[in-house]
């Protein structure tokens, strides 16, 4: 269970600071998105809306990750280099177009 909220607060978070903005989100805002009770909760797993957001970072830094490694199809160091760079630019790029400043 505590995974699952933890989970949850990360993804809500993702979601809130992506359309709005890390500032403009609060808290309680997370919590309720989350839909895990009260901030307590989001206190138990981060110890600031900074750890939140790291976490967060955190999320995005693995899922493109699995995006680079998954789209790897050449045998060569070269072309795989080649590959994997065009790849993590791709996906940081959809990454960002998501994000509001």
């Amino acid at each position: 269970m505590a995974e699952e909220t933890r989970n949850r607060l990360v993804e809500a978070a993702r979601r809130l600071f992506s359309e709005k903005g890390y500032f403009a989100t609060g808290t309680t805002e997370i919590v309720e998105t989350a839909g895990v009770g009260t901030r307590g909760a989001l206190y138990h797993h981060f110890e600031s809306k900074r750890a939140l957001f790291l976490s967060v970072f955190e999320a995005i830094e693995a899922d493109l990750g699995t995006k680079v490694g998954t789209s790897l199809t050449v045998d060569t160091w070269y072309q795989r280099l080649r590959q994997a760079l065009s790849a993590f630019l791709d996906a940081a790029v959809e990454e960002l177009s998501l994000i509001h400043i």
